[in-house]
């Protein structure tokens, strides 16, 4: 985020009124209003293609261009807007660039998010205006006039599947009509990948490095930006260890999800491989691939610790008395529990004798009054010690 140095512009609000209606032309539209406030603009759709663009001449701005030429922005660029949102709760946020400065404006119309509006610095400073609600409402409206005459609400498959995870599509059939027109109408990807890059660290071509590697390195992965994180599909022939191998080169984390079923189920598959990835974030310090089918019993021991709790009483005070004194009973009782009540093969997977296993477990039944051999209580002591486990730090063990 910045505080950015402003010049103030008086807008002719007659000549872009014109414009807007008498030519129906966002590009028209567009270039008018960067004449108008003196500096480069751009406006993008929700997947943060660029739909239309303007530069005042002798702009020269190599960022500016690259990202023209490339017809969308980068995915560090995207991330950072996401997130500046997400964190202002406001529909206004200004950021730094690599060579200028920028502010974004979310566009909308009619109670629905269209795409954004960037404003790039120019003569080192961004404009100041009082009426920038009048014209970003006019290159909403026209916005939203382009994307509906053509009779086709949302333009590019990524826009359809940002959709898709945005819940607009409340029926499988209502999806499928918007896909048919693009590449997802036959599309099967075997699982997808959640990307969180944040700490990238930028090669080569310094705006579109990543999505490069990923687009070279993963054939019809066709990566997007949503919420600040990057989604990508990938298939059987896709090798998991070249992402493993790029995470370390960029510094990026991912979570790839267990197979998908189609596309319409991609939403549900999201919020649960989204939820791992942020909760890795927190506990790991280098850059991770992880499948959620490793870490899935552990997010189901976190959600049930997180909504049930310790459910039994007696777990409890095990829990309590082991946070109190570091000792290990949750720990043994668990493995004990798993190991169907072998006190040799206890003793080998917590690697200690077998005359302390069996110390352990007799201190559960004399101070404790527990049973650890009750058939009946067996689930609801597994459960209770998982999730106790789960808030002793013993994550590994769920792996």
């Amino acid at each position: 985020m910045l505080t950015a140095q402003y010049r103030g512009v008086i807008l002719n609000k007659n000549i872009l009124l014109n414009v807007f209606l008498n030519n129906n032309s966002l590009n028209l539209l567009c270039e008018a209003l960067g004449a108008e406030i003196g500096c480069p603009i751009i406006v993008t759709d929700n997947a943060f293609h660029i739909v239309s663009s303007y530069a005042p001449e002798g702009f020269g701005s190599t960022e500016y261009r690259k990202t023209v030429s490339h017809s969308e922005l980068s995915f560090e660029t995207a991330e950072r807007i996401e997130k500046a949102f997400e964190n202002s709760g406001d529909g206004f946020v200004c950021l730094r660039g690599e060579e200028n400065d920028f502010c974004c404006s979310a566009l909308s119309c009619g109670g629905a998010q269209l795409g954004f509006l960037i404003y790039i610095e120019s003569e080192e400073k961004l404009p100041s205006f009082s009426d920038r609600s009048f014209f970003e409402t006019l290159l909403s409206k026209q916005f939203f006039f382009e994307k509906h005459c053509v009779g086709k609400e949302i333009d590019t498959a990524e826009e359809i599947l940002t959709a898709l995870l945005n819940g607009s599509f409340k029926e499988r059939a209502l999806f499928e009509r918007e896909a048919a027109g693009t590449f997802l109408a036959h599309f099967s990807p075997l699982c997808f990948a959640v990307l969180d890059i944040s700490g990238l660290e930028e090669k080569a071509d310094k705006s579109f490095g990543i999505k490069n590697a990923l687009s070279v390195g993963f054939h019809a992965s066709h990566p997007f930006v949503y919420k600040g994180k990057v989604i990508m599909f990938l298939h059987e022939d896709h090798d998991a260890g070249l992402l493993k191998k790029l995470s370390k080169e960029y510094n990026f984390s991912g979570i790839i999800s267990e197979k998908l079923s189609d596309l319409y189920s991609l939403k549900q598959a999201y919020i649960s491989v989204s939820s791992a990835l942020e909760y890795h974030l927190k506990k790991e310090k280098e850059p991770f691939v992880i499948k959620y089918s490793d870490c899935k019993l552990l997010m189901a021991i976190k959600t049930t610790e997180e909504v049930c709790g310790i459910c039994d009483g007696s777990v409890e005070k095990i829990f309590n008395y082991d946070k109190e004194n570091s000792t290990e009973l949750c720990l043994t009782f668990y493995t004990y529990l798993i190991c169907r009540h072998s006190l040799k093969e206890t003793a080998e997977k917590l690697f200690t004798h077998r005359n302390t296993v069996q110390y352990r477990i007799k201190k559960l039944k004399d101070e404790f009054l527990i049973d650890p051999d009750d058939s009946e209580k067996m689930l609801s002591y597994t459960l209770s010690l998982s999730c106790a486990l789960f808030k002793l730090g013993y994550n590994d063990i769920f792996k």
